[in-house]
């Protein structure tokens, strides 16, 4: 069995208790590549903070705050947000449009991911 090192990512032979690549002292640095397979073949799990996002919701905010950018910031983009926040308040809140037409591309499905490349639900 091999292990892997966790300073410099290179396989190693069991024997050896520092990595010949890096030096690194193996015991407290490495991980073993059964722990890496087991790891790698899991489901993705959410977190509380990290949970999909609402379509409606976020169709909601940007028909109704649109002007501001609140459903960009919900979402996760957050230069978008930025950039409409600051129009609306410049714009006297013309640029509610943007909001407004955002809000309907997320109801009808062009928008379909977060910020973060999930899919909204």
């Amino acid at each position: 069995m091999s292990k892997i090192c966790g300073n410099c990512g290179s396989k190693v032979d069991d024997k050896y208790h520092n990595c010949p690549t890096c030096g690194a002292n193996l015991p407290y640095s490495s991980v073993s590549q059964q722990t890496i397979d087991k790891v790698s073949k899991t489901d993705y799990n959410y977190t509380e903070t990290d949970l999909p996002k609402s379509r409606k919701v976020a169709a909601l905010l940007a028909l109704f705050t649109g002007i501001l950018g609140i459903h960009n910031f919900y979402l996760g983009y957050y230069k978008k947000a930025m950039i409409q926040l600051i129009l609306g308040i410049v714009t006297f809140g013309f640029s509610g449009i943007w909001g407004f037409l955002e809000g309907i591309l997320i109801i009808f499905e062009v928008i379909k991911v977060d910020g973060k490349g999930r899919p909204l639900v």
